[in-house]
């Protein structure tokens, strides 16, 4: 890869010039035009500068696959001052297998910095192919994890700098670029530093990794992770510094693009728990979103009560709107079904955060439970033990039920003021069995516009009960599940009696 300059400062306004290329090589115009005229390209001038500049790559050395004997060898070569690679994308282009890496062996010029999520063995100098690579040049070894290593391997080269973000559990690796000023790299430390705390605080597990590489394509902007890294362009990490108005976005209905960014962080993060089921990973990274947005809304009063109101809508807005069969979270057949997205992004957080504020311990659970998955388990009783949970428990049928059934409880509410405070009655109406509930708390809101919130009975998963509320003037409204733990869609009926 290399830049081409013509310059027709002393030539005729109609000059250009002929240029023959490789087969594998292209031209990309920066100033002036070229068209390809036979097995040439024709290159024409700016006419306000009298310059032609245009870059040409050619992939000389293609990225291939060898198997000698019964070992997988992955090889490659670039001559570019930085490369990449993540998920099936390599930069600057090729296709990678899915084999197990054992070790890795990256050769660079000395001035470059090599980057694998492996544990690095040794870094030492050989002798160049080419006398114009230089002296030297340098290779660095690294071999993988306890566990292997599954592919695609991300990798990536170039004049990287590295910062400590997360507390010290992860590193930003940023070039040394001049499309990198200051101001904007103080900011996006301060983004990416954000999002690793918050999933080192969510889901941190023993052999966990999470390393974010800022990375710039000639075209276009990355979004790719590998196991335990995100690459991605600096424009893209710049989508987290709104992250505090996420939740009013999502509330409105507006298509917000961060969340996209600290997802891919998430999923990156947890591909290191390598037996989670591709819907309860994203079903994680789903909550990690929604658990970064409430933690960085400080200005708000019930941000989770929100970001749950936002969700459930969400989910019973598409699943209304698409109809069709819906299957459960744990379902397999839910994958690429008209309602995977709304089951994955409404509903699957909305269980998690039901889950993790109703059973006692779940968090630490979770986190126990991602490492124990690193090597083998089946999820959802990998899961489950590790919280403490059993199949016949109250706890556990709560996480087993909404884990493996479709769908949410319909609530039909009725009520009636009396004496002091009010006869609540909640009742599900859907067709099959009942989902377990955890109903904790009723509001109520006065003719006199005060409002007030109590406690239901410990344990209290639906049926009849009094609630003592001390209102003088009578009461207006309630709502049943005033914080949106419940995800359900929930109706009411005020009862009117004789003597009112």
């Amino acid at each position: 890869m290399d830049t081409l300059t013509v310059l027709f400062l002393e030539a005729p306004d109609y000059s250009h010039v002929s240029l023959y290329l490789p087969a594998e090589g292209v031209i990309e115009d920066l100033v002036g035009s070229s068209a390809q005229h036979a097995d040439s390209v024709i290159c024409t001038p700016d006419s306000t500068s009298g310059t032609y500049r245009g870059l040409f790559t050619a992939f000389r050395d293609p990225f291939y696959v060898s198997a000698p004997g019964d070992s997988v060898v992955v090889l490659g070569q670039s001559r570019l001052s930085s490369s990449f690679c993540a998920e099936e994308w390599i930069y600057p282009g090729s296709g990678l297998p899915h084999v197990s890496y054992p070790s890795l062996r990256i050769v660079t010029p000395p001035f470059l910095v090599a980057y694998a999520p492996l544990i690095p063995d040794s870094v030492s100098e050989i002798a160049p192919d080419a006398p114009e690579q230089g002296s030297v040049c340098l290779v660095h070894s690294y071999h993988s994890p306890d566990g292997g290593f599954t592919g695609p391997l991300p990798w990536a080269v170039d004049a990287y700098e590295t910062l400590t973000i997360g507390g010290g559990r992860s590193r930003l690796l940023y070039p040394r670029a001049t499309w990198l000023d200051e101001q904007s790299l103080r900011h996006m430390v301060t983004s990416a530093d954000l999002l690793a705390e918050q999933i080192w605080s969510s889901y941190g597990f023993e052999d966990a990794a999470l390393d974010i590489v800022l990375v710039q394509p000639l075209v276009g902007e990355a979004l790719l992770r590998g196991s335990g890294v995100l690459f991605l362009s600096p424009a893209r990490l710049e989508l987290l510094a709104d992250v505090e108005h996420w939740i009013d976005s999502l509330a409105l209905g507006r298509p917000v693009e961060g969340p996209s960014v600290a997802a891919s962080a998430a999923m990156a993060f947890l591909e290191r728990s390598t037996y989670l089921t591709p819907e309860l990973r994203k079903v994680l990274a789903a909550h990690l979103v929604c658990q970064l947005a409430a933690s960085a809304s400080d200005d708000r009063a019930t941000p989770w009560a929100d970001l749950r109101e936002a969700l459930l809508k969400f989910y019973l807005y598409e699943t209304e709107r698409l109809g069709g069969i819906e299957y459960a979270i744990a379902d397999p057949e839910l994958a690429g079904t008209d309602l995977e997205e709304a089951v994955i992004l409404g509903k699957g957080p909305l269980v998690l955060s039901l889950l993790s504020n109703s059973i006692e311990g779940f968090d630490a659970g979770l986190r126990r439970g991602l490492r124990n998955l690193r090597h083998s388990g089946y999820p959802y009783d990998r899961l489950a033990s590790s919280v403490g949970l059993t199949a016949e428990s109250r706890d556990g049928r709560l996480f087993y039920e909404w884990m493996f059934r479709p769908g949410v409880p319909q609530l039909h509410v009725t009520w009636y003021d009396s004496g002091g405070g009010a006869w609540v009655e909640v009742n599900q109406i859907q067709p099959g069995p009942e989902f377990p509930l955890r109903l904790s708390r009723c509001s109520a809101v006065f003719r006199d516009g005060t409002s007030e919130t109590i406690n239901f009975p410990a344990g209290f998963e639906g049926g009849k009960v009094f609630l003592p509320f001390g209102f003088t003037t009578g009461m207006s409204a309630i709502t049943v599940d005033p914080d949106h733990l419940i995800p359900a869609d929930i109706t009411y009926e005020r009862l009117v009696r004789d003597e009112d």
